[in-house]
This record gives structure tokens, C-alpha cells and sequence, in this order.
């Protein structure tokens, strides 16, 4: 490994994942062949080009984040750097559009819904400014941080407010878009919300449809959640703190990586029975990252003045402490946070043929749906009388015979209790939240979810909006100002789930408006979700 990482560019993060070698329809199957194999994951890289001393922003120096996060950042865009940067992916993401009407065409339904969303931004549009001046200008946002070499791995980071004393709790969202509009600018509400509040967010970009097909999305998320659950120590989070909010589509997807990494540990686990045991990240959460990663290394205690962005060569004789202070077998040594070096996967219980799994389902403290389909093939009638038509559906999802090993609920009630009865119980404590007035996707698709991971032994609750569209979580209610459920719901699920977060002091949420109620009601009625 020391000998491939000096081959690589010095400036270039590289780490040996292991190839994608289950697919989720797979599982279902009941002969060996497969329906559809994802394209292995490869080496991916998980950083950027690095910066020389002294580019780093004085936010950046503030927030007091490691000299290797700030060559990750690197120097910050100007305002018209930032508006060609989004010219460029719009253009892209016009392209892909066009390609998409040519391929598959378009009913009057569809032209209706797409006339709907161009109503509906316009009203809220005096919101939306105020969102994008945000996105662009506050020192809080870290935009589009590399994660992984396809195309869209990337990411915005937004940091709390002022310098952080302490580790912080983690979000990775995940945001929807039905597949083909999702970008990871749609979380720049939540993410200023939540950062305010104390907690660091990571929103997500992934492929969309036709630059991707769901297994391609599920790909790009498991990616972004394994470069977070690495490397967010080096921006002030706390690795054993992080939760995955999932929203519409991502919802979909970030469950199935979740449904799909838990398969794929409790296989290691059966192979490891007369083994090693396998040591459950979640049996015992850090607060410090002392305790997650050990002491410094006292050999690279002085981080180097121009950080090198690669994998570390250093490796302990002596197995790491967990959070408990114990060693735990079979994870070596990883590099201090504070080295300066982005940290390369842990290599803890081992899969055939020496892989190893990208990232652990047991690592996550809690998962969070909103407004989630769960069930494909359940949605399908729904959404072509809605303008979302089957022939798209059907072609992003890679074909009918695959739609049950790409519904969740499907594969938890099949997989998990058939097949995988194990898988059930390393799945972290699940929400699933969800209006009562959602016409895009109906709230018993979160309710039979539920019940089908409470079957197969995973802890999983329902909280239902009563009168909630599928967008007022996320855009009418925080453009509202004040309380905002969702953010209350997700900030409880952390408080629940860690003492010193509930015992922390936390600001209120703004009270300031940012639309009058008409325009926002107004924009509810035309809304094509």
C-alpha cells in the first residue's frame, strides 16, 4: 500500500476501496445469477488539490479546522468565480436534461408539473435570493469539497458559527429531486439551520438520471458518507456522532446504502463467527477524538506547514483504543487528526480475499427519513398518473425485474428476514417523518416501511406532520420562520441519543420571516408536488 500510494500525485488523496461486489437485487435473487452488478467502486480519491501555506481563508483559520482541511477547502471562489462555477454546471445539467426529453419524450402531465415548479420558485423566489446570497457569501458554507472520482462527488460543508471548542455532532444529507433534479444546493435551508444549532452538515451531490442509474446514485451516496465518517474530524466533527438525513428521493437512497451496508456486515459477521469478533462501531459512541482515534502519534505530532493530501503509511504494532479505552481486535492504528493527513479506512474484520467494507452501518448513530419512497414498484402506478411516467421510472431503476431489490421496504421484509435475520439489529435507530397532506409520495409508504424493519429487528419509529405537504419541511416551514418541526425532530433524535449534545446550550431558531404567509400559501396551492 506505501509502495501505490508514493506512486500516486502527492496532491491527490487515494485509498483502496473494495469492488462493489453485491448488488442489492442480488439478495432477492434465487438463483446465482444476478440481475444487475453495480460498477465496482475502485480507488477513489477523497480530496481535492492542495493548497500552499498561507491560501487557506481566515475563516478557516478561525473555525479552527486541521491544516489538512484547510488544504482540502483550499482558497475561497470570488462572488463571480462562484457565479461561473454555476453557469458551468447548469449548462451541464441542461445538457443532460435535453438528452433525457430525447430519449424518453413527455406527456402533457409532465408539462403541466414542470409549468407548476416554474410558479412555484417564482413565488418563493425573494426566499430563495436570500438562501443563494447565503449559499455564496457566508463564510459558514465550504462548497463542493471532492469525495470521490465520479462525476457530482461532491459536497458543501456548513460549519458552525465561530470557533469550535469541541467535536461537533455530524448530518449527512441527502436531498431529492425524484432522481433527475437533485443538486446539493437544495439543502442550504437545513444546513444553515442546523449549523446554527451547533451541528456540522454535510449535503450530499450524487448522479442524477440519465447521467446515472439508482445504482450509480447509491454508489455516489455510500461514497459521500464513507469520505464523512473518515474525514470530518479534520473539520471540527465528530466521527462517532454522525446521522444520515435522507429527503424524497435521497430518502429512497440513502436507505437502500444503509439496508445494503448492514446485509454486507452481518455477512461479515457470520464469517468471522469462529474468528475475531467483530466489533460493533455503535456499541459505543466517542465524544472526544481521543477516544476514537487514540492518542497523537508521537512520531507525527507536528503537522507539516504545507499538509500532503495522501494515505498514511503509518501504521501502530498495538490496536487502537475504542471509545471505551480497550483495544478492539482487528482495527489497526489510524493516522492522528491532527497529522495533517486525511485517514485512510479502518481496517477492522476482513472480507474475503483480504476486503475489507467501505463503511459500517453499525458506525451511524441514527438514520432520518423525510417524505422517503420506500417501495417502488408500490409507487409506480401513482407517479405515471402524476407525470412522473413508468418509462422513466423503469429506466432509471434499471428495469422492472429490478424494482424489489430497489425498494426498501421490499428488501427489508424479504432480505433481512429470509435471508439476512441477522442484518436487522446493526441498522441504527431509524425515524421516518412524514406529512399527512404529501400527494407526491402518501405517508403509509414511511408507515410500511417501518413495519417492515420492525419485523426484521431494527428499531425504527414513525412521526406523521398532520396537514404537511411533501415540501413544507423542507422549504415552507423554515422560510417561515420560528419553530421549525423538522429541525426539532432531527435535533431531539440527537439529544436522545447523546447526554452531553442534550445538555449543551442551544440558540433558538430566528424568528424572522423570510416570505410574507401569502406568498408562501400561495405557493403550497401551486406547488406540483
Amino acid at each position: 500500500m506505501t509502495t501505490m500510494a508514493a506512486q500516486q500525485e502527492s496532491t491527490l488523496v487515494h485509498r483502496k476501496l473494495p469492488p462493489s461486489n453485491l448488488s442489492i437485487p442480488d439478495v432477492l435473487a434465487d438463483s446465482p445469477r444476478r440481475m444487475h452488478t453495480p460498477s465496482p467502486l475502485g480507488r477513489r480519491r477523497s480530496g481535492c488539490l492542495a493548497v500552499g501555506p498561507g491560501e487557506a481563508s481566515s475563516e478557516v483559520e478561525r473555525q479552527g479546522v486541521t491544516n489538512a482541511a484547510a488544504a482540502l477547502i483550499g482558497p475561497r471562489r470570488s462572488l463571480l468565480e462562484n457565479l461561473h462555477h454555476s453557469y458551468r454546471e447548469s449548462v451541464e445539467v441542461l445538457g443532460f436534461t435535453i438528452t433525457l426529453l430525447r430519449a424518453l419524450g413527455f406527456g402533457y402531465k409532465w408539462i403541466i408539473k414542470a409549468w407548476s415548479l416554474v410558479v412555484f420558485a417564482i413565488l418563493l423566489m425573494p426566499g430563495f435570493l436570500q438562501v443563494v446570497w447565503f449559499y455564496y457569501t457566508s463564510p459558514q458554507v465550504y462548497r463542493s469539497l471532492v469525495y470521490g472520482t465520479k462525476a457530482r462527488n461532491r459536497l458543501d460543508l456548513y460549519m458552525p458559527p465561530g470557533h469550535l471548542q469541541r467535536p461537533r455532532p455530524v448530518v449527512v444529507f441527502v436531498t431529492g429531486g425524484a432522481w433527475v433534479i437533485g443538486y446539493k444546493a437544495w439543502g442550504a435551508l437545513l444546513g444553515r439551520r442546523l449549523a446554527n444549532r451547533g451541528v456540522l452538515v454535510a449535503c450530499l451531490d450524487y448522479r442524477n438520471f440519465p447521467q446515472g442509474s439508482v445504482s450509480d446514485m447509491v454508489a455516489d451516496i455510500s461514497t459521500g458518507i464513507e469520505w464523512v465518517l473518515l474525514n470530518i474530524g479534520e473539520f471540527g466533527g465528530d466521527p462517532g456522532r454522525v446521522y444520515v438525513v435522507g429527503q424524497s428521493a435521497g430518502a429512497h437512497l440513502t436507505a437502500l446504502a444503509l439496508l445494503r451496508q448492514a446485509i454486507k456486515e452481518a455477512e461479515l459477521e457470520e464469517r468471522s463467527a469462529n474468528g475475531p469478533k467483530h466489533v460493533r462501531f455503535r456499541d459505543a459512541a466517542p465524544a472526544k477524538l481521543e477516544d476514537r482515534f487514540g492518542p497523537p502519534d508521537p512520531s507525527q505530532a507536528t503537522a507539516p506547514e504545507n499538509p500532503t493530501l495522501s494515505t498514511s503509511s503509518h501504521t501502530s504494532s498495538e490496536p487502537p483504543a475504542n471509545s471505551n479505552g480497550n483495544a478492539s481486535n482487528g482495527e489497526q492504528a489510524k493516522a492522528s487528526p491532527r497529522n495533517g493527513v486525511m485517514k485512510t479506512a479502518p481496517n477492522g474484520p476482513q472480507e474475503r480475499g483480504g476486503r475489507e467494507l467501505d463503511w459500517y452501518a453499525s458506525q451511524l448513530r441514527a438514520y432520518i427519513g423525510v417524505s422517503g419512497a420506500y417501495d417502488i414498484e408500490d409507487m409506480l402506478e401513482h407517479w405515471h398518473h402524476r407525470g412522473l411516467y413508468k418509462t422513466i421510472m423503469l429506466t432509471l431503476m434499471e428495469g422492472r425485474h429490478c424494482l424489489p431489490g430497489y425498494s426498501p421496504t421490499v428488501l427489508a421484509r424479504k432480505a433481512f428476514t429470509d435471508k439476512r435475520r441477522d442484518a436487522g439489529p446493526l441498522l441504527p435507530p431509524i425515524t421516518l417523518l412524514h406529512g399527512t397532506a404529501d400527494r407526491s409520495i402518501p405517508h403509509h409508504a414511511s408507515l410500511m416501511f417501518a413495519a417492515a424493519l420492525r419485523e426484521a429487528g431494527a428499531a425504527a419509529t414513525v412521526k406523521l406532520y398532520q396537514g404537511k405537504t411533501h415540501t413544507d419541511p423542507i422549504i415552507e416551514d423554515p422560510m417561515r420562520g420560528g419553530s421549525d418541526p423538522m429541525v426539532e425532530d432531527i435535533l431531539a433524535v440527537m439529544k436522545a441519543d447523546n447526554l452531553d449534545f442534550r445538555k449543551e446550550p442551544v440558540p433558538s431558531l430566528p424568528k424572522e420571516r423570510m416570505l410574507p404567509e401569502l406568498l408562501i400559501e400561495l405557493a403550497t396551492a401551486a406547488s406540483p408536488f
